[in-house]
């Protein structure tokens, strides 16, 4: 049910339900997603956070950046999450991300003559780094085969899209394994709320011992 699936998604990033609910519909909003995609969304969130070096809060700041415009390109809610996945391990998390990978989308979805010549210096032509057609799994190979300096990456990507465009070109590999995992993630959110719980209920356990032993040692001591 939503609320189950809200409640799980709430376990898993330690958050209130309705921070939960405004999160998981914000991305199927931005995703053009329906109601009945809502335990994907769940689990795909779930699933990038416990797999990655990013949280449930920081992949929402992403995807409400990045969500509309990989949405229109044709990206998947498992690449786009993955993408954010990548980022995150490599130090560009939150907003970044998703501002990082949305100017990324915008400027290969419209090569400048600029850009065009620099690619052309790689042996690419700006028809292949095309999300919208090529698909972003193909782009990303494409760009990986290669090393461009950071000068040509601020040229084809743009400067606030640069550093992301080179870390997800260089982390093709990555992102075609991640995106794997997301897209085979069912009851991801119920598996980490559940770990966590476990987790909690272990170190309250594990309080309470120690308390009761203090007790014991002051009545001992006494």
């Amino acid at each position: 049910s939503s609320s189950a699936a809200t409640l799980s998604l709430a376990a898993a990033g330690s958050l209130d339900l309705a921070t939960a609910a405004d999160i998981a519909s914000n991305v199927m909003g931005g995703m053009n997603l329906e109601a009945g995609d809502l335990n994907i969304v769940v689990d795909s969130l779930a699933q990038t956070a416990r797999s990655s070096n990013t949280n449930i809060t920081q992949l929402a700041s992403a995807l409400s950046t990045a969500a509309p415009l990989a949405a229109a390109a044709g990206v998947s809610l498992a690449e786009v999450s993955a993408v954010i996945g990548v980022l995150s391990d490599n130090a560009i998390q939150g907003e970044r991300a998703g501002t990082g990978f949305g100017g990324m989308i915008r400027q290969l979805s419209n090569v400048t003559p600029q850009a065009e010549k620099a690619l052309l210096k790689y042996g690419i032509q700006a028809r292949e780094v095309n999300i919208q057609s090529e698909g972003l799994s193909n782009v990303l190979n494409t760009l990986g085969k290669v090393t461009i300096s950071a000068g040509d990456a601020i040229t084809i990507f743009g400067s606030e899209a640069a550093a992301a465009g080179l870390i997800l070109g260089k982390n093709a590999n990555s992102f075609d394994e991640l995106t794997g995992k997301i897209k085979d993630s069912e009851d991801a959110a119920g598996e980490m709320s559940k770990t966590l719980s476990s987790g909690l209920t272990g170190s309250l356990k594990a309080l309470g011992s120690a308390i009761q032993e203090s007790a014991l040692q002051v009545g001992r001591d006494s």
